[in-house]
C-alpha cells in the first residue's frame, strides 16, 4: 500500500498527485512547526524537509488513514528533533531546578557539565517517557494537548510525566554529585 492508501500500480504516486497532496497539506504542517519554533524560514525549511522525506519513501509508507493526524505527529517531532539537536535543554534545567532535582548543585559553575548529563539522562528515558516529556518541557504543551496528540489517555500523560521526572531524580542527582567530587579534587 502507498502514500495514498493505493498500490504504486495504481499511479497514486505520480507527481501530479503529489503535487496535490503537497498543497493541500502545506499550510497545516507549517502552521504547526511555526507554532511550535516561532521562526517562519526555519518552519519553511522543515515543512519542506517533511515532505521531502515523504516523497522520497512514498513507496515505503503504509496506508495511513488520518492524513491530518499524521502529519501534525510528524511536525512536532521534526521540532522536538531539530530542538534537540540544538541543545536547547536551559528551559528543561529550569523545570528540575523547579523539582529540586538540580538545586544540590547550582553551585557548580561548570553548566556545561550539568546540561550534558541532562540531555543524556533525558534520551535514556524509555522512548513514549521522552516523548511525552519533551512535549511538555520543549514544547511546553498542556497534558490534554500531548494526549490528543499522541492519542493517549491525559492521565498515562500525567503517569509518564511523572515516571520522567522520578527517573531523572533518581538517576542524575548522583552523577552530579560524583561530577561535583572530581571537579575538586
Amino acid at each position: 500500500m502507498g502514500i495514498f492508501g493505493k498500490r504504486p500500480s495504481e499511479k497514486a504516486f505520480d507527481q501530479n498527485s503529489f503535487r496535490d497532496f503537497f498543497d493541500s497539506y502545506y499550510s497545516l504542517v507549517y502552521r504547526r512547526l511555526y507554532s511550535l519554533l516561532g521562526d517562519s524560514q526555519l518552519s519553511e525549511e522543515l515543512c519542506q524537509d517533511i515532505f521531502v522525506s515523504l516523497w522520497q519513501r512514498r513507496f515505503e509508507l503504509p496506508s495511513i488513514e488520518n492524513w491530518t493526524s499524521y502529519l501534525l505527529k510528524s511536525a512536532t517531532f521534526k521540532a522536538i528533533d531539530y530542538r534537540r539537536k540544538r541543545k536547547d535543554i536551559l528551559k528543561f534545567t529550569e523545570d528540575l531546578e523547579a523539582e529540586g532535582i538540580i538545586a544540590e548543585v547550582k553551585e557548580v559553575e561548570e553548566e556545561d557539565i550539568q546540561l550534558e548529563l541532562l540531555d543524556k539522562e533525558i534520551d535514556s528515558l524509555p522512548d513514549r517517557c521522552q516523548v511525552i516529556f519533551k512535549l511538555s518541557r520543549y514544547e511546553q504543551m498542556s497534558y490534554a494537548d500531548i494526549a490528543k496528540t499522541l492519542d493517549v489517555s491525559p492521565k498515562t500523560v500525567e503517569n509518564q510525566i511523572g515516571k520522567a521526572l522520578k527517573i531523572l531524580r533518581k538517576n542524575l542527582l548522583p552523577q552530579l554529585f560524583f561530577g561535583l567530587l572530581q571537579i575538586f579534587q
